[in-house]
């Protein structure tokens, strides 16, 4: 067991282990040492050279080995180190540089361009303050000569008389006055009524009815009526008259000092009607009459009248019925000339609009 763990001493000649001939040890059978201790322990004896020494402990493959001392082979892999001097390239990166600029576009307050005649727009300024359902026409009666224009806001009706001058003049002015005296130089009115509700303008409404169309004083007929639908002629007591209705308005032509039924001027404004639109209205009338003589006129004269809400509107004319109607179907709410309309601002390009005041004429031939 010593020659297991230690050398020989030094200068002493190694003693060879006694090799037991086979089958036998030599010992006693319970000092048997076992052979694979025995061949370590030779092993261990041989290879000896030097002074006593530590060793790790080894493996039974090593220690089995008795013509090859152990090696010990150490293999060491060294990878040079592989110096990568790479210069980094740019690397195409598609970078969205987006600068916003953010352009704040000027607002730009235009005027509006005013949709009425210069005397329409002059003659409301002159009645400021107007109540809000104020309208007004946006065309003038065909006439050669200048217009000019009479107000008069009593009584909560706001009205315009349009009188016929050799040349324009302002609003109210002396000459207007005198040109009014001439019956000549009429050329009718518009007005707004504001009512305290949609009932009492209804019945303003009603009592101009009763006023400007003429009641029937004997039978109604229909003879010679027959393109008019639902028209009926009766005698009244300043002429004969033709009457008929349509929706929210109510019609009537009547010959004034004749016997004569109006049947060519009835259907005259039938003809009319089937082409223009009249003002929305929750009712209306439509008054015409037509000079059988001479001392009742020279020309047709008409009377539309109409109430939508509280507001009762009315428009005459003295120049032809196809005048006031024009007149009347181009009423529409009305505002101060010159008032800014902000032009639409960002994305848009600010725009520039030309403010041009265009009479616009009336369509159609008066009825004589």
């Amino acid at each position: 067991m010593v020659a297991m763990h230690g050398g020989p001493t030094e200068g002493s000649t190694p003693r060879q282990p006694t090799v037991p001939r086979s089958g036998s040890t030599g010992l006693p059978a319970r000092h048997k040492v076992p052979v694979a201790l025995t061949v370590i322990a030779l092993a261990a004896t041989g290879c000896s050279n030097g002074p006593s020494a530590s060793h790790p402990r080894r493996s039974s493959r090593q220690a089995a080995s008795t013509s090859t001392p152990p090696v010990s082979t150490t293999t060491t892999t060294t990878t040079p180190p592989q110096t990568t001097n790479t210069v980094p390239k740019p690397v195409p990166t598609t970078q969205s540089s987006t600068t916003t600029t953010a352009t704040s576009r000027p607002t730009t307050s235009t005027v509006a361009p005013s949709a009425f005649p210069k005397v329409i727009d002059q003659a409301l300024q002159a009645m400021a303050p107007l109540p809000p359902g104020i309208e007004a026409p946006d065309v003038l009666p065909p006439i050669k000569s200048a217009v000019s224009a009479e107000t008069t806001g009593l009584g909560g009706a706001y009205s315009v008389q349009l009188i016929a001058t050799p040349t324009a003049q302002p609003v109210n002015s002396p000459a207007v006055g005198q040109a009014a005296a001439n019956p000549s130089s009429d050329l009718g009115s518009f007005s707004t009524t504001g009512a305290t509700s949609p009932a009492v303008a209804h019945a303003h409404l009603v009592a101009s009815k009763s006023e400007d169309l003429a009641a029937c004083s004997g039978a109604p007929s229909t003879a010679g009526l027959a393109s008019i639908p639902g028209a009926r002629a009766c005698p009244t007591a300043q002429g004969d008259a033709i009457t008929w209705g349509s929706a929210q308005w109510e019609y009537q032509v009547q010959e004034v000092g004749a016997g004569t039924v109006p049947v060519r001027a009835a259907q005259a404004l039938g003809a009319w009607l089937s082409t223009h639109s009249l003002p929305a209205a929750d009712s209306g009338i439509v008054s015409v009459s037509v000079p059988g003589t001479a001392e009742a006129g020279s020309s047709p004269s008409a009377v539309v009248v109409w109430q939508r809400g509280s507001d009762v509107y009315q428009v005459t004319s003295q120049t032809g019925y196809i005048s006031a109607l024009a007149i009347a179907a181009s009423m529409r709410p009305w505002a101060a000339p010159g008032a800014p309309s902000p032009s639409t601002s960002g994305t848009t390009s600010p725009s520039t609009s030309t403010s041009t005041s265009t009479t616009r004429p009336i369509s159609g031939t008066p009825a004589g």
